[in-house]
């Protein structure tokens, strides 16, 4: 698996996006499905005599299918998970290429995150990174997020290094200290 990282940050937010690298035969894989439950929904239909409101739960049936099959396809060919993470929220959105999700941000008292590793077929170590919320009464975990795009081990610890330093700097900031020195 070979996606595509990039992060970047200002002062305040951390911008993170990860595109999606699906192999080829999975994408052609795919499509032929989609392809040939498409040519089965028309072969039946046009085999059954149907009136009027018989048609519904097959366009029903048939649009819901084509919804998610087609919006996979779409996930695996141009998919963009986008994260914007800050000291009080994290936001994100996926980008399908023709269209996006709306951006959903959800806001934290305290973050915690862990990373999720296992070896892929290659050999590396992949994984996901996962968003804790402290809940404020009880202190307890509560998963608020976490990413769809497998990254490597390497890319993983870059964000936990970034969320480190923002929140380092914030503390920092409130203070009033500034940590540097002359020397």
């Amino acid at each position: 698996m070979n996606n595509r990282f990039e992060i970047h940050s200002d002062s305040t937010n951390i911008f993170i996006s990860i595109a999606v690298r699906s192999k080829l035969i999975g994408i052609v894989l795919l499509s032929f499905m989609i392809f040939v439950v498409l040519a089965a929904f028309i072969l039946i239909i046009s085999m059954l005599e149907l009136r009027g409101k018989d048609y519904i739960p097959f366009f029903t049936l048939l649009s819901l299918y084509l919804f998610f099959g087609l919006k996979y396809l779409l996930w695996n060919i141009f998919g963009i998970e986008n994260l914007i993470i800050n000291t009080k929220s994290i936001s994100y959105y996926y980008d399908y290429g023709f269209f996006r999700s709306r951006t959903k941000t959800i806001i934290f008292y305290s973050l915690g995150t862990e990373i999720s590793l296992f070896k892929n077929e290659e050999g590396e170590e992949m994984g996901s990174i996962h968003f804790y919320n402290f809940n404020q009464e009880s202190n307890l975990p509560e998963l608020i997020h976490k990413s769809t795009v497998l990254l490597t081990e390497e890319q993983l610890k870059e964000i936990e290094e970034r969320l480190y330093n923002l929140f380092e700097n914030e503390y920092f900031e409130n203070i009033g200290f500034k940590g540097f020195s002359l020397n």
